[in-house]
């Protein structure tokens, strides 16, 4: 029993299920700028999904670190928007 998996027919399968759920509607993604949130929007947006980004600064990130992501984003031809929380025990 082969136990393989075929990448690009998942992947084919599960852009197929995704536009079929998501239409032609524009999907907001909360992204750090870590691998696992980077890797899920890049996939959306090569199956021509259109994606916001939304990346939270939380005041947990290293000086500078959230403009880097959102350049590095950007630069990627993502269309990203930051929301700094102030007033909050984390910020």
């Amino acid at each position: 029993m082969d136990n393989s998996i075929n990448i690009e027919q998942y992947l084919k399968e599960q852009e197929k299920h995704i536009k079929l759920l998501v239409g032609d509607k524009e999907v907001l993604i909360s992204v750090s700028g870590g691998v696992d949130s980077t890797t899920s929007a890049a996939i959306l947006k090569s199956f021509g999904i259109k994606t916001k980004l939304l990346l939270i600064e939380t005041g947990f990130m290293r000086e500078n670190e959230t403009v880097i992501v959102e350049t590095t984003l950007k630069n990627l031809g993502f269309n990203v928007s930051t929301a700094t929380l102030s007033g909050g025990p984390y910020a």
